[in-house]
Formats: C-alpha cells, sequence, structure tokens
C-alpha cells in the first residue's frame, strides 16, 4: 500500500509540475517573506497577519504533500476554506488549512542547512509560478514564516523583485535560552543545528550547544541585516518581538502602508482577531547561573 502510495504521489507531483511549466500567470503581488533567526517570533507574527488579512499562503495540506502542493491547496480550499490558526511553542495548530513554513516545499530549490551546496537557480521560476496559482486560489498576495529564507533573501529579492520583508529581532538573551531549550527537547547533538543556520560558520561551529546557540541567533541575524542593506529601505521593517506583543498594529500599519505603495488595499479577514495582545514569554530564568554567565561573557565579547 506504501508504495502504491508513493507512486500515487510521485504522479500528481509530475502532474502538477508540467502544469506549472506551461502557466502564463505572473504575479499580481508583491509576496511578504518573514524572516529572523529561530526562537524570536516568527511564527506568532506570520499567524497574526494571516489571520488578520487575506494573504494566500501553504497550507499543512502542502507541506504534507510537498510534491504536489498546489493541488492539496485546491482541494482544501475547495473542502475547507479558510481556518483559525492557534500558536503553540513551536507552531501553528489547527486543521489542513492552517499557515505553515513550507520547509519540505522551499527544499525543492534552496538546500536547507549547508549553503554549500548550489540553488537550483534554474527552475526557481517554478516557485514564482507556484506562488502567482495561490494567489489566485486565496485571493491575496503570498505570505511566508521560514526560518530557512532568512538566509536567502538575496535569491527570493531576484525572483520577486518588488518582495517585502519583515525581519524580526528579540532580546538575543531571550532567544538563546529558547533556542537551548529547543535543542534539549529535540534531542540535538552538540556538534548538529536546529533550524536554521549561520552560512558564515556552518561548518567552523564548536561542538558545543551554549557556543553554537550564541552564534546561531547573533550570526544568523547578522546575515539577515546585511542581506537587506542590498535592497530598498521601503521593501523591509525591523520588528522587535517584544516590541509587537505589546503593540500589535504597528507592523499591521507597516504592512498595510507597504502595499499600499504598490497600489494595493490588503482585504481583512471577515474573522480576524480583535484586540488580539500576546506576551513575551522568556527561558533566561530557566538556565543554570554559570550557563547565563557563560552567554553573558560571549555576548559581551561579541559587542566589545
Amino acid at each position: 500500500m506504501g508504495t502504491i502510495k508513493e507512486k500515487a504521489k510521485s504522479f500528481l507531483g509530475f502532474i502538477e509540475k508540467t502544469a506549472i511549466e506551461g502557466l502564463k500567470y505572473s504575479n499580481k503581488y508583491p509576496p511578504l517573506f518573514i524572516v529572523g533567526p529561530p526562537r524570536c517570533g516568527t511564527t506568532i507574527i506570520y499567524i497574526h497577519l494571516s489571520s488578520k488579512f487575506r494573504f494566500s499562503y501553504f497550507p499543512s495540506i502542502s507541506k504534507c504533500n510537498a510534491r504536489s502542493p498546489l493541488f492539496a491547496a485546491a482541494y482544501g480550499r475547495l473542502m475547507w476554506g479558510h481556518e483559525p490558526t492557534e500558536y503553540i511553542n513551536y507552531g501553528a495548530v489547527g486543521g489542513p488549512m492552517v499557515p505553515t513554513d513550507g520547509w519540505p516545499i522551499f527544499h525543492r530549490w534552496f538546500p536547507r542547512y549547508n549553503h554549500s551546496e548550489p540553488v537550483d537557480f534554474d527552475s526557481l521560476p517554478e516557485l514564482r509560478n507556484m506562488v502567482a496559482v495561490l494567489e489566485v486560489l486565496m485571493g491575496g498576495p503570498f505570505l511566508n514564516k521560514n526560518n530557512n529564507n532568512s538566509t536567502r533573501i538575496r535569491e527570493l529579492s531576484q525572483l520577486f523583485p518588488n518582495s517585502l520583508f519583515i525581519h524580526i529581532r528579540r532580546n538575543p538573551r531571550d532567544a538563546i535560552a529558547s533556542l537551548i531549550r529547543a535543542r534539549k527537547e529535540h534531542d540535538v547533538p552538540p556538534d548538529g543545528w536546529w533550524s536554521v543556520a549561520p552560512p558564515q560558520c556552518h561548518d567552523t561551529a564548536p561542538a558545543d550547544t551554549v557556543k553554537r546557540s550564541v552564534l546561531q541567533i547573533c550570526e544568523v541575524d547578522k546575515y539577515i541585516r546585511s542581506s537587506l542593506r542590498e535592497i530598498p529601505e521601503s521593501r523591509f521593517s525591523e520588528v522587535y518581538y517584544e516590541s509587537f506583543c505589546e503593540q500589535p498594529s504597528r507592523t499591521e500599519e507597516w504592512v498595510k502602508r507597504a502595499y499600499k505603495g504598490y497600489g494595493i488595499e490588503l482585504e481583512k479577514r471577515s474573522d480576524e482577531p480583535e484586540g488580539a495582545s500576546y506576551t513575551a514569554s522568556s527561558s533566561w530564568e530557566s538556565l543554570s547561573a554559570s550557563t547565563q554567565d557563560r552567554i553573558e561573557k560571549m555576548l559581551s565579547r561579541r559587542h566589545s
């Protein structure tokens, strides 16, 4: 049965790929990408914006059917439409149509961790066509949060010349503490990476959980800032997670202004959350005093 299922998935993937290559759709809207180091609040902002405005995105059913994500999205749209989404510690919860990062879909063009592996530039237009179809299916600009895309800003900006970016930042102590906890909960070895790795030290980082966590948060953030300096300031916004939790409306207003600059009025969802508020939690106090001291010293050296 498993073999038959795999053959069916492969066949659907072939049909979808062939159909996409023949499409003449053009992107109607600039896509919006939420980027940031791991454990910095990117998911909660993604969920908030997708619940507030009519965006298109890769739903859960597409992520589970990464070879034929458009067929899956069309089926899901027909069966369930838009679904309310809730946030949990490591992502979104809900039904088949909740927004997801779409990691296995993006990995068809962008290697997951190792930047020494080449990007498949020849087939990147397929991703652009895919986004154009999602715009038609869901009736709005494409929105995505995928931490791995934090190190693919240059490629995404070339593929989508008017694309917009929101760079999420967080108090590094809280982000590092949360990353250390995530690594422990997911049994990541000291010489491994969890989520997006910094290209600058992908192969040279020490096999030490604390040192890797500090490097990952600081160096991914540095890489993002370097990449964003290559595009006009009007196309990106820097948002601090703690500030967003206090006042989400500021981020909403920037998104509306950015699209208005392209002559696009974002449509609000009829079931949008009213007066949403969030709490910026912290794992810092869960760390031992010696670990806190190590982190403080490493951060101090980075800023000296």
